[in-house]
């Protein structure tokens, strides 16, 4: 199982850095990935969730083992840092229409990578 692509969505909501896409062997989709910056400066990823009727919050989908965990986690911190330095301009609405691509070649697994589209 690959990363073939980060999608990275900057984010005014509080506490949120951004919001995050990943294409897996560029045939599979998650959305709803939540990319948190802690005061210390330190990345948290929170997988995609829904509230149940109970008002917990249960995770869609989740890796099952720490090294899958910890491979979305450096593609989209990677993905994210690549894009730090060059945010989308605007506010609201036109932060929240556009999103930056990272799209990885089946070759490299590191970044940077070799394509970066801002949309």
């Amino acid at each position: 199982m690959e990363i073939t692509e980060v999608r990275i969505v900057p984010s005014d909501d509080e506490g949120i850095a951004a919001y995050a896409s990943i294409t897996i062997d560029d045939c599979f989709m998650i959305h709803g990935l939540k990319l948190k910056i802690s005061k210390k400066g330190d990345y948290f990823l929170f997988m995609p969730q829904r509230n149940r009727a109970d008002g917990a919050y249960v995770d869609i989908v989740l890796p099952l083992d720490n090294e899958t965990r910890r491979m979305i986690e450096e593609k989209v911190f990677a993905a994210h840092q690549i894009f730090a330095d060059e945010p989308c301009k605007g506010t609201s609405s036109e932060t929240m229409n556009a999103f930056q691509v990272v799209k990885l070649s089946r070759s490299s697994r590191s970044f940077p990578s070799l394509e970066k589209r801002v949309y």
